[in-house]
């Protein structure tokens, strides 16, 4: 089990890869982490997994699509 607090507290560590002036005066992006562990082997959950959900006009406005600069950055690790 992982705490809220400790687990927002790594997902804000794992760097974004954004044009920031791409965004509009206090605004925010918003990912999606949504991961099921099947086995004991899968269950890692990495920042490959954070999926951008964007908002409003962000798809048209933002390019490329915002996502971790790096896909390994180990963010929790779950048990069936």
């Amino acid at each position: 089990i992982i705490q809220d607090e400790v687990l927002a507290h790594r997902l804000g560590l794992v760097p974004i890869n954004v044009d920031p002036d791409a965004l509009k005066e206090n605004e925010s992006l918003r990912f999606k982490l949504d991961y099921k562990c099947q086995s004991k082997n899968d269950g890692n959950v990495y920042s490959k997994n954070l999926i951008w959900v964007p908002d409003n006009d962000q798809a048209d406005r933002i390019s490329p699509t915002p996502a971790a600069i790096h896909d390994d950055i180990l963010i929790a690790k779950l048990v069936p």
